[in-house]
């Protein structure tokens, strides 16, 4: 018998410890990944899944405490190897770990880079964090969604609406981190990180400029996580060679207003009825 069982259980029961599993993602000079769906037969577990809190390669974390079956196969797929994710996932929906709709998503599961990754302080000492979206991030994509407020939900979509398809969701998490990207504003919370901001932009190739928008949760409004979501739009773009973004916005939203012309770029603006069109080009 080994020891994983008792370090396992004695860090994650030691007062802010956590129970972390640590390994490469490939084996035999990169031949087989480390990840794999189902144990060889005969196979013994040595630790079992309730008491697994972080599995970590250098591709990314994956945390699995308190979460469903399908969300622990995609945060494990996530930290695969690249070049097993596409197996892994075809292996998963098989075994009946994920649902056939997931078929659709294999060649985007993509991680964005780590290095784009930053925080922001807000006036109360509140530390945010800002990063690419991860495909992990649905159900917190689903959780922002139904928090947000009808007016909210309004200024962002211009309707308004009780409900929001899982194919609408997967749009935002399921991109290529160039052409489309997603960032999301976090805070810690006992259950994982918790969205309490997203923003995208999407570019036209024919013109260089990204369509951009952002949506930040009701209660944390007015603190100037927008201003900050989207100079770090901005930032991504630039660093992928984008020329400016587009947005619309409804002419009785003045606080997106104020926030894109505080954006630091040459701005141009055009009405149409009771939508303002904003153009705005990166020095």
């Amino acid at each position: 018998m080994g020891g994983q069982v008792d370090f396992n259980r004695g860090a994650s029961k030691a007062r802010g410890g956590k129970a972390i599993i640590a390994l490469p993602s490939t084996a035999r000079d990169g031949k087989v990944s480390r990840i794999v769906t189902r144990l060889s037969p005969g196979a013994g577990v040595v630790t079992s899944r309730a008491g697994v809190n972080y599995v970590v390669t250098e591709y990314g974390v994956a945390y699995l405490h308190g979460k469903s079956i399908q969300e622990r196969a995609l945060a494990l797929i996530c930290i695969a190897h690249p070049d097993y994710r596409a197996q892994l996932l075809r292996e998963a929906i098989e075994a009946k770990y994920l649902s056939a709709s997931m078929a659709d998503m294999e060649g985007k599961i993509l991680v964005g880079p780590k290095e784009l990754r930053t925080t922001y302080l807000l006036n109360d000492g509140t530390q945010v964090t800002f990063r690419p979206i991860h495909p992990t991030d649905e159900p917190g994509m689903r959780d922002l969604f139904y928090a947000l407020s009808q007016q909210t939900i309004y200024y962002r979509f211009m309707s308004f609406r009780k409900a929001i398809p899982r194919r609408e969701i997967q749009e935002f998490v399921y991109i290529d981190h160039r052409n489309d990207v997603t960032v999301v504003a976090t805070i810690p919370e006992a259950h994982g990180d918790e969205i309490i901001a997203v923003g995208s932009y999407y570019l036209d190739p024919k013109t260089n400029l990204a369509e951009v928008a952002f949506v930040v949760r009701d209660h944390w409004q007015n603190r100037g996580i927008g201003t900050s979501i989207l100079h770090y739009l901005i930032r991504i773009a630039r660093r992928n060679g984008i020329g400016g973004f587009t947005a619309e916005v409804l002419r009785d939203n003045q606080p997106m207003q104020a926030v894109f012309n505080k954006s630091n770029c040459k701005i141009t603006t055009r009405f149409s009825g009771n939508v303002i069109s904003f153009q705005m080009t990166f020095d």
